[in-house]
């Protein structure tokens, strides 16, 4: 999936309390802290609370600010999100499969591995394990944003998703030149792009 489209489910996210939103979050700690809202609460959805990397706020020139923020969601939301990508992997194992099935068939005329490489195939079956095993763990999702303070906009740079440990399982984006988006208003994207500009007028002393 590409940046654009999470540009567009940040700038499409309305706001609301999460469960961590009272208070300091379980998941809160010296390296990553609660993205919050002008009247203290946390930035969230229904099924994500957002944190930003302190160290990590860097002062761009045109009052722009870079930083890492990472997505954690909930228990339903992991589930949710585990299942799109097993069976986005496995689509695409099952593809290929074909292809390589239709290509064998039409140098030999032999039909039988191409009409066995539908869902119920043995490699099919294999790669589903293995796709399982992959993304079982999988815990949050980093994003590296750049926010424009003077103008209300952001653009996403990169999207790592993660496992419980912290190892990246996939690098879903790199988008260096990446188009900047208006932080519309109501939603997740302008509440982060309201909360960086805060973060980093204190940090650096931004006007």
């Amino acid at each position: 999936m590409k940046t654009a489209v999470w540009t567009f489910l940040f700038a499409a996210a309305t706001i609301a309390v999460s469960s961590a939103a009272l208070g300091q979050s379980a998941n809160e700690s010296t390296e990553w802290k609660t993205l919050k809202e002008s009247n203290g609460l946390a930035i969230g959805t229904d099924h994500h609370t957002y944190y930003y990397r302190p160290k990590s706020v860097k002062e761009l020139p045109k009052q722009r600010v870079q930083v890492w923020i990472k997505d954690l969601p909930d228990a339903t939301a992991k589930r949710d999100s585990i299942a799109a990508h097993v069976e986005s992997m496995v689509e695409a194992s099952r593809i290929m499969t074909k292809l390589e099935n239709y290509a064998e068939y039409t140098k030999t005329g032999d039909s039988s591995r191409w009409q066995k490489s539908g869902p119920d195939s043995a490699a099919t079956k294999l790669f589903l394990d293995g796709a399982r095993k992959e993304w079982g763990d999988y815990a949050f999702e980093l994003f590296l944003w750049q926010v424009d303070c003077a103008n209300g906009q952001y653009r996403i740079l990169q999207r790592e998703q993660c496992d419980s440990s912290g190892r990246i399982i996939q690098t879903a984006d790199k988008e260096i030149d990446a188009a900047w988006d208006n932080a519309v208003p109501g939603t997740v994207a302008e509440a982060v792009v309201e909360s960086v500009c805060k973060i980093a007028k204190g940090v650096h002393g931004q006007h």
